[in-house]
């Protein structure tokens, strides 16, 4: 139960202040007279009856009961939920079709219209979140990867903490203007491409490197999702919706924060992992199907053969 005090007014506009009501009071027990049913209690000075869709509950000095059944629909939806986090945290099923499955359970059982099952595509929070992710895919065919990659080993060489420091800014630079799932798809064969050629163990710098880009997503609009989310919310209830750097001062402080931290105590946590023969074995694997391995030695051999076969023929006659 949860007891609710009337808001107050100001003392310079005389207004009320936001909302119907005030600050929350959690009382514990149930009210004589009212069975088993559980509700949330609000304080209305203008009123000392309070009337729900379906009853009305008179109480003395304008306190109102709001109750609050326990419906089927909320039922239904909280084992969706449930089945929903099981799956994310089972991955038994890839996420993306756990999401889409949960949309289509809602839609089916009626829970929400056809309509609103769809309406989030068109919105413009998830529509930039897919342009971010077509810019980055862009940035990585057109060879800014590998350029990241030789300016980022030139700057560190091969100092663990200060391949730490600048993967961390970089990724965290980069997630000004982009998705962070974006700069991390990006900064990833970066990364291990440096890893590989520093001779550092990936998971080291892997971890500061996700750290970075979710930091740097902070600090602008375009950063992270949840910021796109909160801006466009604001829009949507009539309210000026938040700006292209308003983030900043908070997410430049976070930033600064989290590489420091990380620089001179948490590259100490940081696991360290060691190859096993069968990545080993993976990795020579795709080498050869990538470069034609196994064609180029046979062909190679061919040529051998019939090279040593002309010499001996030469050389037996």
């Amino acid at each position: 139960m949860i007891l609710k005090t009337p808001a107050r007014s100001s003392a310079r506009t005389g207004k009320r202040g936001p909302g119907r009501f005030g600050r929350a009071i959690k009382v514990p027990g149930l009210f004589s007279g009212l069975g088993n049913t559980t509700g949330t209690f609000f304080v209305d000075p203008n009123r000392d009856n309070i009337h729900c869709p379906d009853r009305s509950f008179p109480t003395p000095g304008g306190l109102q009961l709001l109750a609050n059944p326990v419906t089927p629909d909320i039922i239904l939806v909280l084992l969706i939920l449930g089945i929903a986090l099981v799956l994310f945290v089972t991955e038994v099923i890839r996420m993306d079709l756990v999401s889409l499955l949960v949309l289509i359970t809602l839609a089916a059982t009626g829970l929400v219209t056809a309509n609103q099952a769809v309406s989030g595509f068109s919105n413009a929070a998830v529509v930039t979140v897919w342009a971010m992710f077509i810019l980055s895919e862009g940035l990585t065919r057109t060879g800014i990867a590998n350029l990241l990659g030789r300016q980022v080993m030139s700057i560190s060489g091969n100092r663990e903490s200060t391949l730490i420091i600048v993967v961390m800014l970089t990724s965290g630079g980069l997630s000004f203007f982009m998705s962070n799932i974006g700069v991390a798809a990006l900064m990833l064969p970066v990364v291990m491409d440096v890893c590989r050629r520093t001779d550092v163990s990936p998971s080291r710098v892997l971890m500061p490197m996700a750290f970075g880009t979710l930091l740097g997503g902070l600090t602008t609009l375009f950063g992270t999702p949840p910021n796109l989310l909160t801006s466009a919310a604001l829009e949507q209830y009539g309210y000026v919706p938040f700006g292209l750097f308003d983030y900043m001062p908070v997410g430049i402080g976070a930033v600064v924060v989290g590489v420091g931290f990380m620089a001179l105590v948490g590259r100490r946590l940081l696991p360290a992992t060691v190859r096993t023969a069968g990545s080993m074995r993976v990795s020579q694997r795709n080498l050869r199907a990538r470069y034609s391995l196994q064609q180029s030695l046979f062909s190679m051999s061919v040529c051998r053969f019939t090279a040593g076969g002309q010499d001996a023929r030469t050389e037996s006659h």
